[in-house]
């Protein structure tokens, strides 16, 4: 393929280790004078641009790696344009540009990223562009401004990366091992600094808090998208299990289930819940046969090691009074109106006032800095319109009934998308992945009252992943019609 790329790798192959050492010599020499952390940027930089050339698809990598942030070190201000861009934002840029110079230069690279699937995303960033300029002419605020809180609906755009890059059965097994490997390492993190507590921080940004719930206190476990990606995996990993038998997934299913367990949210909890039982609804009988006795051992092993635990003298039921206190007290927060119900209820009450207000376009994507900017957006001087607590709330807010319109719209032809390519999937590693998908993603839907899903910039690159590898299990699909084979050796 003649791609503006390629064409420039092969030419310039040669020169490329020298170049790279002579500005990694070069950067050395500012290290002497300069600032380290400026110096590391460059050099950071450099490596990435080499990737980029060298092998893409370890961009794309990196650039889920910064983005999610799920293993807790990466720091967003590192190497970013102020006001403008931070460096996931760069990321993502930079994998960009390629892929849009390629295709326009080879009109067959379309075909890599064509699917009934693109008019939905291009919907999205349509969407976004008509309320950009609409905060701009509504509050006269400068665009740059607006980039503030829309910047982050661009990492939709990564479901054409996914898409380009990936461009075989080998392609896509490898990308499944990038995401559980990523996804092993944050639920290990995550379950580790449970086991710490508050006595050591393992990474700069995991955080652990102890939550008053009573008379106990619910310790609760914070990494960034670490904890949504642990419930992509969750979902992807429970059900290539039932579809494969293959045991390192019944293993790293385990190792999920506990991370979400642990992270103590709520909504977290109904989010695994929903990713064991939506599936099964629509799961073949012999995705289905091993069901019940999975969800029979982990209550039986469960049992057994409280009982055991308690015989040697380690108490286990006061956490499972805890479990069992906390999931009464949503009962009694949403009756009451207190705890943390009644605060975010509280919280977003001048929240959707503003919706109010505003019902077609909310007030935009107006960043709280934009008061000092102009006198007509002097309202949002001490507010902040975007609320982690409730992703419905922000779209409410910022968007408006058109954003609520174009998510549903998203989200059902997404679904019935998922629900097609299953029927014409065989393959069972391949099953078990839509089947994973479709319980992350309703779940995600379930829980948006609660957790941000389709306005986080953590969990955005995650949900576009899922709709890139459903599309991309459709074109193979089609390459190859896939036959029934229960010995397929997958991910091996």
């Amino acid at each position: 393929m003649n791609s503006v790329v390629e064409t420039i790798w092969y030419k310039t192959r040669n020169y490329i280790f020298p170049t790279f050492m002579m500005i990694f010599a070069l950067f050395i020499g500012v290290l002497s004078y300069r600032a380290p952390l400026y110096s590391l940027a460059m050099v950071a930089g450099a490596i990435y641009m080499l990737c980029l050339f060298v092998k893409p698809i370890w961009a794309y990598y990196l650039m889920l790696l910064v983005t999610i942030n799920c293993f807790g070190f990466i720091y967003e201000g590192f190497l970013h344009i102020p006001g403008a861009f931070k460096l996931r934002d760069l990321c993502l840029l930079a994998l960009m540009i390629p892929i849009s110079l390629n295709i326009a230069s080879d009109k067959q690279s379309m075909d890599l990223v064509k699917t009934p699937f693109n008019k939905y995303i291009m919907m999205i960033m349509v969407v976004v562009l008509l309320i950009i300029f609409y905060t701009m002419f509504s509050f006269d605020v400068p665009f740059a401004s607006t980039l503030r809180m829309s910047r982050k609906y661009l990492f939709y755009l990564s479901f054409f990366v996914v898409m380009y890059y990936i461009r075989s059965e080998d392609d896509l097994k490898k990308l499944l091992k990038v995401i559980f490997l990523f996804g092993f390492i944050a639920a290990f993190l995550l379950t580790t600094q449970f086991a710490v507590g508050t006595r050591i921080q393992i990474m700069p940004y995991i955080k652990l808090e102890y939550q008053q719930l009573g008379g106990f206190y619910v310790p609760r476990v914070y990494l960034h998208g670490g904890i949504s990606l642990i419930a992509l995996c969750f979902g992807m990993s429970l059900w290539i299990f039932q579809a494969t038998r293959k045991k390192v997934f019944f293993y790293l299913m385990m190792l999920f289930a506990l991370g979400s367990f642990l992270s103590f949210g709520r909504a977290n909890w109904m989010k695994a819940f929903i990713i064991v039982v939506v599936p099964f609804l629509f799961a073949v009988k012999k995705e289905k046969s091993r069901y019940f006795i999975i969800i029979l051992s982990l209550l039986a092993t469960g049992f057994v090691a409280v009982v055991c635990a308690q015989l040697i003298g380690i108490d286990f039921l006061t956490p499972l009074t805890k479990l069992l206190a906390r999931i009464q007290e949503t009962y009694t927060e949403i009756v009451t109106r207190s705890g943390t119900f009644g605060y975010r209820l509280k919280d977003s009450a001048e929240r959707i006032q503003y919706f109010i207000d505003r019902p077609v376009f909310g007030v935009g994507f107006l960043h709280y800095v934009a008061a000092g900017e102009s006198l007509k957006a002097v309202m949002v001087k001490d507010l902040y319109l975007e609320t982690i607590d409730s992703g419905l709330i922000t779209l409410l807010v910022t968007m408006g009934s058109v954003g609520i319109l174009l998510f549903f719209v998203v989200s059902v032809a997404f679904i019935a998308r998922a629900f097609k390519v299953l029927k014409q999937t065989h393959k069972p590693l391949f099953r078990g992945v839509i089947l994973g998908i479709i319980g992350y993603f309703i779940g995600g839907i379930c829980s948006f009252i609660t957790l941000p899903f389709f306005t986080d910039v953590y969990e955005i690159p995650q949900i576009a992943l899922a709709f890139a590898m459903v599309e991309k299990i459709n074109q193979l699909n089609k390459q190859e019609p896939a036959i029934p084979d229960t010995a397929e050796k997958d991910l091996q």
